[in-house]
């Protein structure tokens, strides 16, 4: 009998239904916490300027015990996800895996069969190939074309910096980006204002 570590896949299907069922559960929390995000910071547009967000934002996640990158993150795939459009059962990875999509709202709708489990379902790799195949994108389009959209969809800076956290999880992009000089400095330099900035913060809590 085909095994699944160490046990039947008999007994492996029900172990991964219970998880999904969990998965889908936690879900609805990480959707909730970014709608509250989402309400307490609406998005913005380049144009209207993210004056103060970051602060709000940042106080939010502090006083709930959540790390703020992770915040952000929450908000910008329940802004990618209104409400309406949650209706497939699927973990947030599968969702955030999407997010960036322009058809995902179709997309989602047909889950691939998952041969494991014997039924038509998203996983996160397939959510990740799907992401990948960008059926918008003609053969014919040149990179900076592609870069040009990809910028279009990441105006508001959260998004943007939700989307780079994301793409520099992945080591070949991350390795890509080192190599860089221009961008290689304008990390360190984002880096060093980060800390100077921190170092200033933290005086200005023992001055008072």
């Amino acid at each position: 009998m085909e095994t699944i570590g160490h046990v039947s896949k008999r007994r492996y299907r029900p172990l991964a239904k219970r998880a999904s069922k969990h998965l889908e559960d936690q879900a609805a929390s990480q959707f909730a916490l970014g709608d509250m995000a989402l309400e307490l910071e609406p998005m913005r547009s380049q144009s209207g300027g993210n004056g103060g967000v970051y602060e709000a934002l940042q106080v939010f996640a502090d006083d709930i015990g959540l790390e703020f990158r992770t915040l952000l993150d929450y908000r910008a795939v329940a802004a990618a996800w209104p409400q309406q459009r949650r209706s497939v059962k699927a973990s947030w990875s599968v969702y955030q895996r999407m997010a960036y999509l322009p058809d995902r709202f179709k997309v989602i709708k047909d889950p691939p069969f998952n041969d494991r489990l014997g039924t038509r379902t998203w996983t996160v790799s397939a959510a990740e190939r799907a992401a990948n195949r960008a059926p918008h994108r003609r053969p014919e389009d040149k990179p900076e074309e592609r870069a040009a959209r990809v910028q279009e969809l990441t105006r508001d800076e959260h998004v943007a910096s939700a989307v780079a956290g994301q793409l520099l999880r992945r080591p070949e992009v991350a390795g890509r980006v080192m190599a860089n000089p221009d961008t290689r400095r304008q990390l360190y330099r984002a880096q060093a204002d980060h800390d100077r900035a921190a170092v200033g913060n933290r005086r200005i809590d023992a001055g008072r």
